[in-house]
């Protein structure tokens, strides 16, 4: 399995005790891991969750298409109000910034390893990505002051699977940020003709499997490591990436 998933996401990459494999898990009150939004200089402040980006209705021009660049104000389940958007290289030390604030138990379970620190080669990957085969968008509060989660798809060259990793700052959790955030990332998957959805969870990470048990991803052991379950969702729509893509928000 972990052979498999070393072949199809190159980027994304944790540290075990069997070495260096790429993966992306989604970590608990979900745990980690971009689009490049359309420019354009900001009315409400010089707030890096905001600054130079497009208007909030988030469909930029493409021809006589419109596309979507996933730039969201939503809402959780308990009412919580947030704003995310594609990350981008320039938000490096926002990121390194951010994953001071998770947990080590969550970053043990976002990069299934005993980290304290996450390196800047780690960064670079949650930030320099291509955006098509991977997307990362980071999640602010709604004023833009502070960054509370990290929410990656990391697909297959075929663009028919996708693994997820979502992390979450420490005082920001319980209030459905995870649940919205895999929702956000399934309906882009979606929308990119994505057919499936995986993650590698520890066994010990009760939170994230029972949110991706609530959304539908069923449960089963990792034949490769007794340690963690791998959880998946089958999507039902292949709309295919060069679709116009509907806005949710």
């Amino acid at each position: 399995m972990r052979a498999a998933l070393a072949a199809w996401l190159p980027r994304i990459v944790r540290r075990t005790n069997r070495g260096s494999v790429p993966i992306g898990n989604y970590a608990t009150t979900p745990g980690t891991v971009v689009i490049r939004p359309r420019r354009e200089t900001h009315r409400r402040g010089d707030s890096p969750a905001f600054a130079r980006l497009a208007p909030m209705s988030g469909r930029v021009k493409s021809g006589n298409r419109q596309m979507d660049d996933w730039n969201r104000h939503l809402t959780t389940r308990t009412g919580f109000r947030l704003h995310v958007r594609p990350a981008r290289p320039a938000d490096a030390g926002t990121v390194a910034e951010f994953f001071t604030h998770v947990t080590r138990e969550d970053l043990r379970f976002r990069f299934l390893a005993g980290l304290t620190v996450v390196g800047d080669s780690q960064i670079a990957a949650l930030t320099q990505v291509d955006h098509r085969q991977t997307e990362d968008f980071l999640a602010f509060t709604e004023d833009g002051s502070t960054m509370i989660a990290t929410a990656m798809l990391a697909c297959d060259a075929a663009m028919a699977r996708g693994e997820v990793a979502i992390a979450i700052h420490k005082d920001f959790k319980n209030k459905g940020l995870g649940w919205t955030l895999l929702d956000h990332i399934a309906r882009y998957a979606e929308a990119k003709g994505i057919k499936t959805l995986q993650s590698i969870e520890s066994r010990d990470n009760h939170t994230a499997i029972a949110v991706e048990r609530d959304m539908g991803f069923s449960v089963v052991s990792d034949p490769g490591d007794p340690s963690t379950v791998i959880v998946t969702r089958n999507l039902t729509s292949a709309a295919g990436p060069d679709q116009v893509i509907p806005s949710w928000a």
